[in-house]
C-alpha cells in the first residue's frame, strides 16, 4: 500500500513540474520538449517599468530590447502585422508573429565578423503575447508568453534549411512590494538546448529590463523636450546651482542634451543612449549628458505615459518614438548619433 502511495506521489510531483510539455508526441524525435524548467527570481524595479523593457511590438524595439539585454539575438522579423497592437487605452499590451534566428552562445559582434559557423544556426516560428492583466485578487501582473507554432510552407529566411527550434515559456512579473519584483518562469524547449540557455541568461539579466525602460524614457524626452529660448551668450552661470563657470574642470560649462541648458560639469550626469537605424537594421549608441532636471523628470514619468504616445505615433499622429534617434533635434549632439560605432549588427543567417 505504502509502495503504490510512494509511486503515484513521485508520479505526481513529475507532472507538477511541469512534464507534461515534454509529453507531447512529435514525429521528428529531435522537436520533442526538454521536461519543463521553472526558475524563480526577484530584482529591483516596478511593474510598470518591467513591461515598459519587455515590449517591442516593432522590429526596430526589437533590436533595442536585444542590445540592452545583451541577447544572441541574429535576426528576427515579423511574419505578419501585430495580432494585437498597443493602444492608448492598453499601451503595454501586443501580440505577435515573429521568426527569430540566433546562435547558441553566440554575440552579436562574432555573428557580425563571421567567427561562428553556420551549422550552428537555429530559427524558430513563434508567437509573442505581453501584456499587463488583473487576477481575481485585484493584484496587477505582467506576463510574457512565448510559443512556437507551424506556419505551413514557411521555410525561414536563410539560404540552406536550419534546425527549427521548437519553444514553450511563460513569464510571469508580480510586485509584491515597492522597488521589488518577483518573476516566475516556466517552459520547455526542443532537445537542443539552444533556447534554454538563452532563458536562463536572460533571468539573469532581468535588472536591464528597468534600465532599458530607463533609457527609452530619456530617448522619449529627447525627442519630445524642446530647447530653450534664452540665448547661448546669455549669463555666465550654471542653470542649476546658479553658480559662475570657471577654468576648474568641475566649473566647466556644459549643455544638457534634451533642454539645452547651460551646467556646469558638476552637476551634469552622462547616460549611454541606443537608437535603432530602420534602413541599416543596427542599433548605435551615444554617451549624452543631462542636466538633474531633465534625469528626474524623465524618472518621474509614468512608463505608461511613454508608451501611450509610442501607440499614438503608430496610429498615425505626429508624435514621438523613443527607438528612433533625435536626427531632427537642433542641438549639438544631433548628428553624432550616425557617427558612433554600431553596437549591434541584425543579419540574416546563412547571408
Amino acid at each position: 500500500m505504502y509502495r503504490e502511495r510512494r509511486a503515484r506521489w513521485r508520479l505526481g510531483s513529475k507532472r507538477k513540474l511541469g512534464s507534461r510539455l515534454a509529453a507531447n508526441e512529435y514525429v521528428d524525435d529531435s522537436a520533442k520538449l526538454l521536461p519543463a524548467t521553472l526558475m524563480v527570481g526577484t530584482f529591483p524595479g516596478d511593474l510598470e517599468s518591467v513591461m515598459f523593457g519587455v515590449q517591442s511590438s516593432t522590429e526596430d524595439a526589437t533590436r533595442l530590447r536585444a542590445s540592452y539585454l545583451g541577447d544572441n539575438l541574429v535576426d528576427e522579423k515579423l511574419l505578419a502585422a501585430p495580432l494585437a497592437s498597443p493602444s492608448f487605452e492598453d499601451p503595454l499590451c501586443s501580440c505577435t508573429l515573429r521568426w527569430r534566428g540566433l546562435r547558441s552562445g553566440a554575440t552579436a559582434a562574432k555573428v557580425a565578423s563571421g567567427q561562428i559557423f553556420s551549422s550552428r544556426a537555429m530559427e524558430t516560428v513563434y508567437i509573442e503575447s505581453t501584456g499587463i492583466t488583473e487576477v481575481g485578487t485585484g493584484e496587477r501582473i505582467g506576463y510574457e508568453l512565448l510559443q512556437s507554432v507551424e506556419v505551413p510552407g514557411f521555410g525561414g529566411f536563410g539560404k540552406n534549411g536550419r534546425l527549427q527550434a521548437i519553444i514553450s515559456y511563460c513569464y510571469v512579473y508580480r510586485q509584491p512590494s515597492p522597488d521589488v519584483m518577483e518573476v516566475f518562469m516556466l517552459g520547455s524547449t526542443s532537445r537542443d538546448g539552444v533556447m534554454l540557455g538563452g532563458a536562463l541568461a536572460k533571468m539573469h539579466s532581468m535588472q536591464r529590463l528597468v534600465l532599458s525602460a530607463e533609457r527609452k524614457k530619456l530617448a522619449w524626452l529627447l525627442n519630445s523636450s524642446k530647447p530653450t529660448l534664452a540665448s547661448p551668450k546669455a549669463g555666465g552661470c550654471c542653470a542649476e546651482c546658479f553658480r559662475s563657470f570657471g577654468r576648474w574642470p568641475h566649473r566647466a560649462e556644459r549643455q544638457c542634451s534634451a533642454c539645452d541648458e547651460r551646467v556646469c560639469a558638476s552637476c551634469t550626469a552622462y547616460r549611454q543612449i541606443r537608437f535603432a537605424l530602420p534602413f541599416r537594421r543596427k542599433v548605435t549608441r551615444s554617451k549624452l549628458a543631462f542636466c538633474g532636471r531633465c534625469l528626474q523628470r524623465a524618472e518621474e514619468t509614468s512608463p505608461v505615459i511613454v508608451a501611450a504616445y509610442e501607440a499614438i505615433e503608430d496610429l498615425g499622429f505626429d508624435t514621438f518614438d523613443s527607438s528612433q534617434p533625435p536626427l531632427s533635434h537642433p542641438s549639438k549632439w544631433s548628428s553624432q548619433c550616425a557617427d558612433v560605432e554600431d553596437d549591434l549588427a541584425m543579419t540574416i543567417l546563412g547571408d
